[in-house]
């Protein structure tokens, strides 16, 4: 039983490294190849919807924001993956709390600001995002409750 236990834990963990570790490799190419993922993402997203491309210093600001916001997530993905790797793994309930709390203020402002802009592609991706470490998260959950406390007799 203990055994199955354990396995289940590791699967629900592994899942969410991987999920991370995709995340860090997202964050590393947004911020090296910005100015290639630019050009990329406005032909296909941008250029679509106005039917027209971006030139000179706005064009450059965009590939300094993608650079930014890339380098951001990486970071943040090694601070999660630091917490995965130690206290999360030895079931300390606080990283639990961490990551989640994370998860959290991200999703919210992130898609508020993508749905009030009228950026609902990015609202939906981050829904998507959300939801696949979601899922890991509520099947670790039970591990992090703590035991139920025994009343003293007096």
């Amino acid at each position: 039983m203990e055994e199955s236990v354990e396995r289940r834990f590791s699967i629900w963990w592994g899942c969410l490294v991987g999920l991370t570790c995709a995340l860090t490799v997202g964050g590393i190419a947004f911020a090296v190849l910005a100015e290639p993922l630019r050009v990329l993402l406005e032909s296909l997203l941008y250029v679509p919807l106005t039917g027209e491309r971006l030139r000179g210093a706005a064009a450059g600001y965009v590939a300094l924001h993608q650079a930014v916001m890339g380098a951001v997530i990486a970071g943040w993905s090694a601070a999660l993956l630091s917490l995965l790797f130690g206290p999360f793994r030895r079931r300390e309930r606080w990283a639990w709390v961490a990551i989640a709390a994370s998860l959290a203020v991200w999703f919210v402002l992130d898609t508020t600001y993508s749905a009030l802009s009228h950026y609902t592609l990015n609202a939906l991706l981050n829904a998507v995002t959300l939801a696949l470490f979601a899922l890991p998260l509520a099947g670790t959950y039970s591990y992090f409750q703590a035991p139920a406390s025994r009343s003293q007799a007096c």
